[in-house]
């Protein structure tokens, strides 16, 4: 695709011809990740032309759009410029586009982009995360605030996890192939207040929520590879976890009553084909490894060498191959998980 074709095609549609002007959408997923919002009046069937309040071209960008007040904040690239843009929500004008340079170009697999995060926002401002650069945060009018740098990351397939906003603090999530984290920076400032290591986290893309086991109790809740773990917002220590499936950490778990609510990712049986018959059809030089050129043209698996190839050189070996094979190996199925009495004991309920 050209850039103008791109430029065309990715287009921004808002519907608002009935909605509050109140509502607010801060960050992924809506209020605290849940995907559901108490404002009424929307209407109930729309199309390119009906009922659409107005309709521009913007850059392209995989983060879904927030808004707060009358301003909606997104994320985009063009080349290696990393765009925050805000925009009048009443009427689609744009009221400020910011940029900050790439810091590099992550080797990212295709179907993830420079600007997949999703930004959040509150009335201050907005906070966007760019994989290849960091987190960056603009004041309403589009002032510089604040940047922390971040990366360079361990994921085959790209970041995507998304911050939020709490508490007076930014915290994200950061899964990856080894030393995974999540942290927090103070809203205002962008210092980090704590940042804790997630071992034994693999690569993943969740955003985290909040959740309140008391009025004087706040922790963040994160969906990882193999478990849910909560920690505390103020602090970042680690309250409780729970195991809940083999694969990574995708999406937000939902909140009802006293019960967490998520969905897991399992298998009954390897993901992929016994090693020695892949190297019977694709060894070559029959010194028993994979290389990147040998493997390219598997049509299933050939796109997918990166992930499977753990330490990046380019080859990859039996424990590799097996390692990947058996990763996603276990259960799986939706999930209720209600935390227990103060010593962190969990009661899970399939």
């Amino acid at each position: 695709m050209t850039r103008a074709r791109a430029f065309i095609l990715i287009s921004f549609v808002v519907i608002v011809a009935a909605a509050r002007l109140d509502a607010q959408w801060t960050q992924f997923r809506g209020p605290n990740g849940s995907g559901v919002d108490t404002a009424t009046g929307y209407p109930a069937e729309f199309s390119p032309t009906k009922n659409v309040a107005w309709k521009i071209t913007v850059l392209p960008g995989q983060s879904s759009p927030v808004v707060i007040g009358t301003r909606i904040y997104l994320t985009a690239s063009d080349g290696d410029r990393l765009v925050t843009l805000c925009l009048d929500k009443r009427t689609g004008k744009e009221l400020w586009r910011r940029e900050v340079k790439r810091d590099r170009v992550s080797d990212a697999y295709k179907a993830n982009d420079p600007a997949s995060p999703t930004p959040a926002a509150d009335d201050s401002g907005v906070v966007a995360f760019f994989p290849d650069f960091g987190l960056v945060s603009y004041s309403a009018d589009g002032q510089p605030r604040w940047t922390f740098r971040l990366g360079p990351f361990k994921n085959f397939y790209g970041m995507a996890g998304s911050p939020i906003i709490a508490g007076g603090l930014v915290v994200l999530v950061c899964d990856q192939q080894s030393n995974a984290f999540v942290m927090a920076l103070d809203r205002a400032t962008g210092r980090q207040r704590w940042r804790t290591e997630r071992p034994g986290m693999r690569i993943g893309w969740a955003t985290p929520i909040v959740f309140r086991s008391a009025p004087d109790r706040t922790g963040v809740l994160v969906l990882g590879s193999t478990r849910l773990d909560a920690y505390d917002l103020a602090s970042g220590a680690q309250r409780w976890w729970a195991h809940v499936g083999a694969g990574d950490g995708l999406g937000t778990p939902l909140i009802s009553g006293d019960r967490i609510l998520m969905s897991s990712q399992g298998s009954t049986g390897p993901a992929l084909p016994a090693f020695a018959s892949v190297l019977a059809q694709y060894d070559k030089d029959k010194d028993g490894r994979l290389s990147f050129e040998e493997f390219r043209g598997d049509k299933e698996y050939g796109e997918h060498f990166g992930w499977v190839d753990a330490n990046n050189d380019r080859f990859v070996v039996t424990d590799e191959w097996n390692a990947a094979s058996m990763q996603y190996v276990g259960e799986s199925g939706a999930v209720a998980v209600r935390p227990g009495n103060a010593t962190g004991k969990l009661v899970v309920v399939l």
